[in-house]
């Protein structure tokens, strides 16, 4: 990502159209910065997983120490110090998610739930800490709920793409729920397809519990912010609904939810977000650390 901000906006129009149309009704100053803050977290996740080599990895291994130096040195650590660098939990939540994206790839084979979870966590509830900052939820309280919505939509995304990443070679859902190497999920028979689907709908078990809590959160956002927020999660969450209509089968293709379930989903999610909570707490610089 070398342009502006227009470069970023179409970067996140292609890769997150579940979000991107949402994101457009957010107010101009956290609409531009959860822009930004997309873009650069889909380059740090592309750079690991769809470049991999020792340049791509040395890019992301200087971009870490950029952003904890706070310099701003390399391009993309001064387009977040931009956007964030002034506070020192989304600096945090940064260099967790780019040690976690570093550590993902072929070969992962998830041990157990707690693997899973802390694995969500460093590459998606790190993102819900950094866009709690930019969409100003000013209650330190807000930041364990955005963790769950980030860690929600990342089991959902486990869920709806086992066989994809079977096939790359790796296994998110746990081996204490799942017991199968990658090569036999993506050539599964009916049996050990019955076992997969177990696992994924389990994984799915997870995830709305992270959504119930991630719900709650939207009473730190203002009602405009508010709406957003919850028309991208019933969005995600729609997805989910969808693999579990699947009976969670492997083999069943990738989940799709219609143009027209969308619309009703969205409608769903705006009339049923919760009231704003009393401001209460400090600014988001004044957080005190980067944790659930």
């Amino acid at each position: 990502m070398t342009g502006g901000h227009d470069d970023a906006r179409r970067l996140m129009e292609r890769h997150a159209r579940s979000f991107y149309r949402p994101a457009m009704l957010l107010p101009a100053r956290s609409r531009a910065a959860v822009v930004e803050l997309y873009a650069i977290c889909r380059v740090i996740d592309d750079l690991a997983d769809l470049d991999g080599s020792e340049t791509a990895l040395d890019r992301l291994d200087g971009l870490r120490a950029a952003v904890v130096a706070g310099d701003g040195s390399d391009p993309l650590a001064h387009r977040f110090e931009a956007i964030l660098g002034h506070s020192a939990p989304a600096r945090a939540a940064m260099v967790a998610l780019i040690d976690g994206v570093r550590a993902d790839g072929p070969g992962v084979e998830v041990a157990d739930e707690a693997a899973l979870l802390a694995y969500c966590h460093a590459v998606a509830g790190t993102v819900g800490l950094m866009m709690v900052a930019v969409l100003g939820a000013r209650d330190p309280a807000a930041q364990r709920h955005a963790v769950d919505l980030g860690i929600a939509m990342q089991l959902t995304n486990i869920a709806r793409d086992v066989m994809e990443d079977a096939r790359a070679g790796r296994r998110y859902l746990p081996a204490t729920d799942l017991a199968l190497a990658p090569d036999r999920i993506a050539r599964c028979d009916d049996t050990e397809a019955a076992l997969v689907a177990r696992a994924t709908l389990r994984a799915l078990d997870a995830a709305e519990r992270h959504y119930a809590s991630g719900w709650e959160g939207l009473r730190f956002l203002d009602r405009r912010t508010s709406l957003v927020i919850a028309v991208a999660a019933g969005l995600y969450r729609a997805i989910g609904a969808r693999v579990r209509a699947q009976g969670g089968d492997p083999r069943a293709g990738r989940a799709v939810v219609s143009t027209g379930a969308k619309l009703a989903v969205a409608l769903r999610a705006a009339l049923s977000v919760p009231r704003r909570r009393a401001r209460a707490g400090a600014g988001v610089g004044e957080l005190r650390d980067g944790r659930p």
